[in-house]
């Protein structure tokens, strides 16, 4: 669960995600989009204190204002893989370093998918930024990298009045969501 909590962070977008991409001269990315925004949710919601449960992260949301061969919006959505350990609200100030696994979906506009099997959403020092990081494994752009940053925020009052059911998550502000 631990690791759903950092996906969660991250999330978003799973989802749509918001990229800083360094990549080699020659290798630019084949879209990039200027924005990503969505919501994300813990089933079921993280408790405030105790010994946590085991919770799914999923996210939905889109990436848009984007350019490059089929740079389309696009719908996204994220799934964490099941859950092996128990987590709460403490457990978002001490993410794992591993990150939480899932697969990321994205139904481009021009009628396209692409799935990353092994998305990885990987909490940053801030706490409130997180990097996600995959490779499409089937559909549109096979092989290819997707890259990203968001920002998320908790529902008001989650972990200090009520437990953490979800939020919302944009891109980071100077980011962009990169395939490439």
């Amino acid at each position: 669960m631990r690791k759903s909590l950092v996906l969660f962070f991250a999330a978003a977008m799973m989802l749509p995600i918001g990229v800083i991409t360094a990549q080699p001269a020659g290798a630019a990315p084949i879209i990039t989009c200027l924005h990503a925004k969505g919501t994300f949710k813990f089933t079921p919601p993280l408790p405030i204190t105790g010994p946590g449960v085991k919770s799914t992260l999923t996210s939905s949301g889109s990436v848009y204002g984007c350019t490059g061969k089929g740079g389309a919006s696009g719908h996204t959505s994220f799934k964490s893989n099941p859950p092996t350990t128990k987590s709460s609200c403490a457990t978002l100030a001490h993410p794992s370093a591993t990150g939480t696994k899932g697969t990321l979906t994205i139904k481009w506009v021009n009628g396209k998918t692409s799935v990353a099997k092994g998305f990885v959403v990987k909490q940053q020092s801030d706490l409130v930024d997180a990097t996600t990081t995959g490779k499409i494994t089937s559909g549109a752009f096979v092989g290819k990298l997707i890259k990203g940053v968001v920002r998320f925020t908790l529902n008001k009052g989650a972990c200090s009045t009520k437990p953490a059911s979800g939020g919302t998550y944009v891109n980071k502000k100077g980011t962009k969501f990169t395939v490439g």
